[in-house]
């Protein structure tokens, strides 16, 4: 169980990051041109 916590909360985080990526690369697309 500590195992599959552990892999799920890194997922999480992992996901978090790429998302944020996304959305800042969205909003930089959006605002410069």
């Amino acid at each position: 169980m500590t195992t599959i916590t552990r892999n799920v909360k890194e997922n999480t985080t992992m996901w978090l990051g790429v998302i944020s990526l996304y959305l800042r690369y969205l909003l930089n697309a959006i605002i410069i041109p």
